[in-house]
């Protein structure tokens, strides 16, 4: 573990019990896409928003942001997004 757990993750609390959620979350994707990864979380976690839809651009920045500290391994990126081609 490269960093300490954070105690707060895009706005919200964070403990050891959400991470250890998290990481068993992302062994039981199936497929192991980073999408579906959010989606699971979100469900575990409770991420949503007012009207009750999950946040999942947070989750993916918060899982993002996880792996890059090393608390978690994510798959890699199915597509990029762009940044870096020529025309």
């Amino acid at each position: 573990m490269d960093q300490a757990i954070p105690s707060r993750l895009c706005g919200r609390p964070f403990n050891e019990t959400d991470l250890a959620r998290l990481r068993q979350e992302i062994a039981l994707a199936q497929p192991p896409l980073r999408a579906e990864i959010a989606r699971r979380v979100c469900r575990a976690l409770e991420w949503t928003d007012i009207q009750g839809r999950p946040k999942l651009m947070s989750a993916r920045v918060g899982l993002l942001r996880l792996h890059r500290a090393g608390l978690i391994v994510l798959p890699p990126p199915t597509c990029g997004n762009g940044n870096g081609r020529r025309f």
